[in-house]
């Protein structure tokens, strides 16, 4: 016979497993985004974090400390013949992730030595991303799509100016953003007014 001691059983089984089957995935995502895999290795790792942070919402802020931890450890290579580079395509991505995270979090990520300077970030798609208090000196942010990116408090000292507004279409030829048209919104987030 079924009864309701029978049934709790089965509830803290099955939720025994689940926490596992995340214990499981969070291990092996990290042991893909060490620094040793591939890029794609590491993108895959990075994604399947946001995932797992999506079904355990009680594991974001946990999974949200370990992105801003790559990022601090993999935001700016030992430069050798030239001045400018470009960040990996892991780096993008895992500064992308930030955003979906915060809004599962409902914390803001700490960037405080995000370390972008002299980036090339020409063209990346950075919509959303938070580089609040990220080092952007002499970066090169030409044609970023930085639409709703968190700049507050970001170093931008000698950057070549970018796009802050609308998403664009190729076609799209507008003059790049002075940065006196550029205004604080709420939460001090910076936006277009041309």
């Amino acid at each position: 016979m079924y009864t309701a001691r029978t049934w709790e059983t089965g509830q803290e089984t099955l939720k025994a497993t689940q926490q596992q089957q995340i214990t499981d995935r969070y291990a092996r995502a990290i042991e893909q985004i060490g620094s040793d895999k591939s890029v794609e290795v590491r993108i895959g790792g990075i994604y399947a974090l946001v995932r797992i942070a999506r079904d355990s919402p009680s594991d974001a802020i946990t999974i949200q400390d370990v992105i801003v931890a790559f990022l601090l450890e993999h935001d700016n290579p030992q430069l050798t013949t030239s001045k400018q580079w470009r960040p990996r395509a892991d780096t993008v991505v895992a500064m992308r992730t930030l955003r979906p995270l915060t809004k599962i979090t409902s914390q803001r990520p700490v960037l405080l030595t995000l370390n972008l300077r002299d980036a090339n970030l020409s063209a990346e798609e950075l919509s959303g991303v938070y580089l609040s208090d990220a080092d952007l000196t002499g970066a090169t942010i030409v044609g970023a799509y930085l639409t709703g990116a968190d700049l507050s408090k970001a170093s931008l000292s000698g950057a070549t100016p970018g796009w802050l507004g609308p998403e664009r279409s190729k076609s799209d030829r507008r003059e790049p953003v002075r940065r006196e048209s550029v205004r604080r919104g709420p939460e001090g987030r910076a936006w277009d007014d041309t």
